[in-house]
C-alpha cells in the first residue's frame, strides 16, 4: 500500500489560524500515544494507491454496516487490514502531496474538528449535532477562549486519534494476535483440565452401558415353563 500526504493548504492556515492552532495542539498531545507510522492501519483514501492484484488478493472493497444500520466508511483501511495480515506493508510517498477540499469544514467546522476529519456514520453525526448544535463558524475558532469553549470537541478529537492511531493498530498487530491466539489456546487447555475427570468418567459409564446392552442382546431367551408346571402352579 502506497500512501501520499494530505496537506492543509497554506491559504487555509492563513485564513483560519485559530482552527489550525487548536487542531495542531490537540493532535500533538495525542500523538505521543500513537503507534509508529509503519504500524498504522488507517489509510487516507484520497492519497492511497495499490495494485489491482493486491486489491483482489485482499478481498476488494465491501460495503459494511454497523449495528444501527449505518454504512461504515474508511474502505481503504478495511481493505488494507487483510493485506497486512498477509504480509503487506504501508509505504509513505512523502513527495506525493494532496490538498483536500475544505468544503466539509465550512459546512460544519465543529463536527469536522471533533472527528479529526475522519468520516463518521450518520447516527453519530446526528447525535453530535443534537448535543452541540451546528451553528459554530470557522471564525469562532479565532476567539481568545476557543480552547475553553471547544474543550469537549478537543477531547473527542483526541479520543478519535487515540483509537484510530493507537488502539486499532495495536489490536491488529500480528504479534498481539499471536499472543491472543496463545491465550485462547491456554484457556481451552485450562477448561479441558477442569472437566477432564468428568469426561473420562462419562466415557467409562457409556462404555459400561454399551457392554451391558451387548451382553443382553447375546443372551439366549429364557425357557418357557411346561404345561405341567403351569398346572401345578395353578
Amino acid at each position: 500500500m502506497i500512501e501520499g500526504v494530505a496537506h492543509t493548504a497554506n491559504e487555509f492556515i492563513a485564513a483560519h489560524p485559530g482552527y489550525y492552532r487548536l487542531a495542531d495542539a490537540a493532535d500533538r498531545a495525542a500523538d505521543q500515544f500513537s503507534v509508529t507510522e509503519a504500524d498504522e492501519v488507517i489509510i487516507d483514501d484520497k492519497v492511497a494507491g495499490y495494485r489491482l492484484s493486491d486489491y483482489l488478493a485482499w478481498s476488494g472493497h465491501r460495503r459494511e454496516y454497523d449495528r444501527q444500520g449505518d454504512e461504515t466508511h474508511t474502505e481503504t483501511s478495511r481493505l488494507y487490514l487483510p493485506g497486512k495480515m498477509q504480509g503487506a506493508d504501508r509505504v509513505r510517498a512523502g513527495g506525493a502531496l494532496a490538498f483536500p477540499s475544505r468544503r466539509k469544514i465550512d459546512l460544519d467546522p465543529l463536527l469536522y474538528f471533533a472527528a479529526a476529519g475522519f468520516p463518521r456514520e450518520e447516527s453519530w453525526r446526528r447525535r453530535w449535532q443534537t448535543a452541540q448544535g451546528s451553528d459554530v463558524k470557522l471564525d469562532d475558532f479565532e476567539r481568545a477562549d476557543a480552547g475553553q469553549r471547544f474543550e469537549e470537541a478537543v477531547f473527542v478529537r483526541q479520543a478519535h486519534s487515540l483509537v484510530l492511531f493507537g488502539l486499532i493498530a495495536a489490536d491488529e498487530d500480528p504479534g498481539r494476535q499471536a499472543r491472543r491466539a496463545e491465550l485462547t489456546a491456554l484457556k481451552d487447555q485450562q477448561w479441558l483440565a477442569g472437566v477432564a475427570e468428568d469426561l473420562i468418567a462419562e466415557i467409562e459409564r457409556r462404555k459400561q452401558i454399551d457392554a451391558l446392552e451387548n451382553a443382553l442382546k447375546t443372551q439366549p431367551p429364557p425357557r418357557s415353563p411346561s404345561s405341567t408346571q403351569r398346572s401345578r402352579k395353578g
